[in-house]
């Protein structure tokens, strides 16, 4: 996950990773992506420095925060592998908080597809997020935008 000039987090930045995590982990009843989730998902694999399938191994409260930790499963769709786990801590200003605070027995154990990108904030680096089920209807709208990227450039 190594980029030259890092962005900012700001614009269409905040929508693409948004620190969230999908609805369809709790409802999962995915038909399959309408057209404007479709383009947000393109954009989000054309943007994306890592997109790797986990495990969600354990979600942890500390505080006023969780820290969630994730294995990835098998080779990343995009990006370098990860090597080892990856934790995210989550504090109350993201949305995945909330979603956390009703959900995180629900998601331990979950396969997930993690959508990550690192961002200029001031002077520090932060690592922004998005959180989607892994199942089939996903995984080949993940394809097929990767596919469709790589016949672009």
């Amino acid at each position: 996950m190594h980029s030259a000039v890092l962005p900012e987090y700001s614009g269409s930045e905040t929508l693409l990773f948004d620190d969230s995590v999908s609805g369809e982990m709790v409802e999962p009843d995915f038909g399959g992506l309408d057209l404007a989730e479709r383009q947000l998902l393109s954009q989000r694999c054309t943007r994306s420095d890592l997109i790797v399938p986990a495990r969600v191994a354990t979600v942890s409260a500390l505080g006023r925060s969780f820290e969630v930790t994730f294995e990835p499963v098998g080779a990343p769709l995009r990006g370098e592998p990860l090597g080892s786990a990856l934790t995210l801590t989550v504090s109350p200003r993201m949305p995945a908080f909330a979603f956390l605070e009703s959900h995180n027995t629900q998601l331990t154990r979950s396969s997930v597809i993690l959508f990550l990108r690192r961002y200029t904030v001031g002077e520090a680096t932060e690592t922004h997020f998005r959180i989607e089920p892994d199942n089939p209807p996903m995984r080949q709208a993940i394809e097929r935008a990767l596919a469709l990227m790589a016949l672009g450039s």
